[in-house]
């Protein structure tokens, strides 16, 4: 079973904790689409990150309701049958999606 996982960032300091979590899934088989606001560059961020299963998406122009528009931008991209969701300020555990699997 296939996850597309959805997370908007407004680039917060934990950002990185929430994207830790989702790489160190039991169950492997996801792609995560980090869906950043219009004033950072993902390219910057994503040399931190150099995991084929993560995509980093850049909106144009930021949104006063970032956090709904940016879940759907990264809906729009992604194509498996199942989706899940984390914030940039949460973290999984490790058997998250194993479970939702």
């Amino acid at each position: 079973m296939h996850f597309d996982v959805i997370l908007p960032t407004i680039v917060r300091e934990s950002l990185f904790a929430a994207i830790n979590s989702v790489c160190e899934q039991t169950h492997e088989d996801w792609s995560l689409y980090i869906v950043v606001d219009g004033t950072v560059v993902p390219s910057m961020l994503s040399q931190a990150f150099p995991n084929p299963n993560i995509y980093w998406l850049k909106v144009k122009e930021p949104s006063q309701d970032f956090g709904a528009a940016a879940r759907n931008f990264g809906i729009f991209q992604g194509s498996a049958k199942w989706t899940a969701y984390i914030d940039d300020d949460d973290e999984w555990l490790p058997h998250h999606l194993e479970t939702l699997a």
